[in-house]
């Protein structure tokens, strides 16, 4: 009897052990089939060519002189790699993918990004992660990839663009760089002014003059980032407070401002005229500027430059007028209340909802400065939060305006776009997630408002109904986010989703 039982309860024991077993490997075959799909997933990127395409731009980069030099070098990429492209009468390039046969009915999405010579080599990450959506062939519906012609940051080759890339179903990305990955649907409102200072010449009554130059400085878009870039316009209005508080007697001429669009200005030269008793203790001062200017930026501006030379009479470029005492009065008193940086929410205020501790709702830059004989117009361009808060900017203008005397003309805006559909950042953010590297790093998008305009108001210009997206690089994220949109595209229309 004990040895019947025991052999009926071996024989149980034997049965759940070989269920458990055949559980176990069905676990086990589920398991390693996933994981060589989803393995097949997240090795759609190729790290090799991508991070080949990076250290090309950061070595080449740095020899374009023009916009052309960027353009031909990308289409010489394609070229390589014999892509299909063509360029519009922007210079837009754009890289077209017909869709799979089965994915013939699942919405198209297009790829944007920027190009623009003057930070090519610091933008190198994103646009060698839009190279590679277009360069890396894959089971999906259409796909568009558009590098836009951005040198002057003007929403003109956005303009240029044609409307039929943006088909009424489509998803569009926004691809940028920055210090922090994150994705957004909403973009600032932007406006410009202009400050009107009126002016008079009159002869020149000084006896020396002393031609000062400041330039070098790279040009970049308008962006939270205004703080820490380089104004020439702001060394030009230090000189000029100066001579101000110092009661210096002194006339300024020649004023000309290099700007390369609706971006940062990138250099400065003017005069300043003074009598021969004066020169020791100015240039002294300039010496110092020079100085501090250098060791403030030669790093990231190597070409950055901070001159001055004492002209001859005889000169050709000695001045044969300068502008009036009031004329200078006004400009020193203008340029010195205008604001040239950013607004914060300070500590004890509420932020509104999607947006960060003492977040930035508004931004001002002095962008331009033109002079002629009559006036001499300062270019502004502001960005903000939202209606009430550009109010708040513009009055600040126009008080530092009427400060001085001088009149103030709204110019040209964009009200604040904000995408209110969640399909297009709800997916790319699930996909993020379930790409992403397993050492826990960087495992969420994380999805914040933008603290300035972006290109996502001229996209919608195109067409209104379009789910549209920015998608913001760094440095740590550049590999997985392009992963990412690889990921996206391959998975649309699948049964069997990531």
């Amino acid at each position: 009897m004990y040895i019947k039982e025991s052999y009926i309860n071996m024989h149980r024991f034997s049965k759940r052990a070989r269920i458990t077993i055949i559980i176990i490997t069905i676990i086990a075959i589920i398991l390693c089939a996933f994981g060589v799909y989803k393995y097949q997933k997240i090795r759609l990127f190729d790290k090799s060519e991508y991070k080949e395409l990076c250290s090309n731009l950061e070595l080449d980069g740095e020899q374009f002189d023009k916009q052309s030099d960027l353009r031909d070098y990308i289409t010489h990429w394609a070229d390589e790699n014999e892509l299909k492209y063509h360029l519009d009468d922007a210079d837009n390039i754009i890289f077209e993918r017909s869709a799979a046969a089965r994915k013939k009915s699942v919405s198209p999405t297009v790829f944007i990004v920027n190009y623009n010579y003057d930070n090519a080599v610091e933008n190198r990450k994103v646009l060698a992660g839009a190279a590679m959506v277009a360069l890396t062939e894959l089971d999906s519906g259409k796909s568009t990839v558009v590098f836009v012609n951005n040198e002057k940051n003007d929403g003109s080759a956005y303009a240029a663009l044609d409307p039929s890339i943006f088909d009424n179903k489509a998803k569009v990305i926004y691809l940028d760089y920055g210090k922090q990955t994150y994705i957004s649907t909403r973009s600032y409102a932007q406006l410009d002014e202009q400050v009107i200072v009126p002016a008079e010449t009159e002869e020149v009554n000084c006896d020396t003059a002393i031609k000062i130059r400041i330039g070098g400085i790279k040009s970049d878009v308008i962006d939270t980032g205004i703080t820490k870039h380089t104004n020439p316009i702001s060394s030009f209005s230090t000189i000029l407070t100066r001579l101000k508080t110092k009661s210096t007697i002194s006339q300024i001429a020649d004023i000309k401002v290099k700007n390369k669009g609706y971006m940062y200005p990138t250099g400065i030269e003017f005069t300043v005229l003074l009598n021969s008793y004066s020169v020791e203790g100015f240039i002294s001062y300039l010496d110092k500027r020079v100085e501090a200017f250098e060791k403030a930026n030669s790093d990231d501006n190597p070409e950055c430059y901070y001159e001055y030379e004492v002209l001859d009479n005889d000169s050709d470029e000695f001045p044969s007028s300068a502008y009036s005492k009031a004329t200078f009065e006004k400009l020193t008193t203008t340029l010195y209340a205008l604001k040239n940086g950013v607004y914060r929410y300070e500590e004890d205020e509420e932020v509104p909802e999607g947006y960060q501790d003492q977040a930035i709702y508004g931004i001002t830059c002095v962008r331009q400065l033109t002079a002629n004989d009559d006036s001499i117009v300062i270019d502004l361009t502001s960005q903000a939060m939202n209606s009430e808060k550009m109010s708040a900017l513009t009055r600040d203008n126009a008080a530092a305006a009427e400060l001085a005397g001088c009149s103030i003309v709204k110019m040209d805006g964009y009200d604040v776009y904000e995408n209110k559909k969640d399909g297009l950042v709800r997916t790319l953010r699930t996909t993020y997630f379930k790409v992403n590297d397993i050492t826990g790093n960087n495992v969420t998008l994380n999805e914040y408002n933008d603290t300035y305009f972006t290109p996502m108001t001229f996209i919608s210009k195109i067409n209104s109904k379009l789910d549209i997206v920015h998608v913001k690089y760094c440095s740590k994220t550049a590999s997985v986010l392009t992963n990412m949109l690889l990921c996206y595209l391959e998975t649309k229309g699948n049964f069997l989703s990531l």
